[in-house]
């Protein structure tokens, strides 16, 4: 097996444990943030509480191996990401505490007002989360501004933001995950919280297409970058993995290289614009 091939399996396993923390966490934390939307009393909250107690704690599992295999793979680009973002990763962690003892101690006491502050806990708990993710997804694919040195010690420039290309991105994740909690609460509850989770899923279907679509149109304005090898070199992809041995340059067409390359790859945002449609139109169907 050659040095290349190597490196796209491990590439694969990262992305495959990232989108599988998406796809099996992203529904809980969906329904955390629409837990006052979709329940008014007390004991419809516990009904959509209780269609993710089993499962919620074993579905952030995916991001921590996700990180671990980043780790075991390439510790420098682990260390330089956690690193650029460690404001927003230590943010990251603190909403995500506020899930266990949310779930665990809202059920401990009667009391309204104690019930009521811990449900706010379990939104914040979502939303919080959902908000980092989305900005840390936009920040990466705009580019983290650092270097090493001949030592491998990283050193970070000033960051840039792109104001409507972070909030576009995060617009998507958070109606992303809305329609993906009502649409699990709609098949999961029965009752009232399952209709408003309907209603809800048919009107998010459409905006997180738009917010979608607006994102990719923000991302065309943003220079793509290109991998060159020493001295301004081709970059060699199956050579030896060393961040002093290649660097990083912007490239006009480079976020739309690859579909000019390979046109299939149409097929993936194509896909990602109707999928939320056709959920939409499940739920109406139902």
């Amino acid at each position: 097996m050659d040095y290349e091939t190597l490196k796209l399996i491990w590439w694969g396993l990262v992305l495959f444990m990232l989108v599988g923390f998406i796809v099996m966490d992203g529904f809980d934390l969906g329904i955390a943030m629409l837990l006052p939307v979709v329940s008014k009393e007390d004991e419809d909250r516990r009904l959509v509480i209780n269609s993710v107690g089993p499962v919620w704690e074993g579905n952030q599992v995916w991001l921590i191996a996700g990180a671990g295999a980043l780790f075991a793979a390439w510790p420098l680009v682990y260390a330089a990401a956690f690193s650029a973002l460690y404001v927003p990763m230590i943010v990251l962690l603190l909403g995500l505490f506020l899930r266990p003892v949310g779930f665990d101690y809202r059920s401990k006491l009667a009391d309204p007002l104690w019930r009521r502050w811990w449900d706010r806990a379990l939104v914040a708990g979502g939303l919080v989360p959902t908000l980092v993710l989305s900005a840390a997804i936009a920040l990466v694919m705009q580019g983290l501004p650092f270097r090493f040195d001949s030592a491998l010690r990283l050193h970070y420039g000033a960051f840039d933001f792109h104001w409507s290309w972070i909030v576009s991105v995060v617009a998507t994740g958070v109606s992303l995950l809305l329609l993906h909690g009502a649409s699990f609460l709609q098949a999961k509850v029965t009752g009232t919280p399952a209709l408003r989770a309907r209603g809800l899923a048919i009107l998010l279907a459409p905006l997180v297409t738009l917010c979608y679509l607006l994102a990719g149109w923000h991302l065309l304005g943003l220079p793509g970058y290109q991998l060159t090898g020493l001295a301004g070199q081709p970059f060699d992809p199956n050579a030896a993995i060393s961040p002093l041995m290649k660097g990083v340059i912007p490239h006009a067409c480079g976020w739309l290289g690859n579909y000019f390359d390979y046109p299939l790859l149409w097929l993936v945002p194509l896909i990602g614009a109707l999928a939320p449609l056709a959920s939409g139109i499940a739920a109406w169907q139902e």
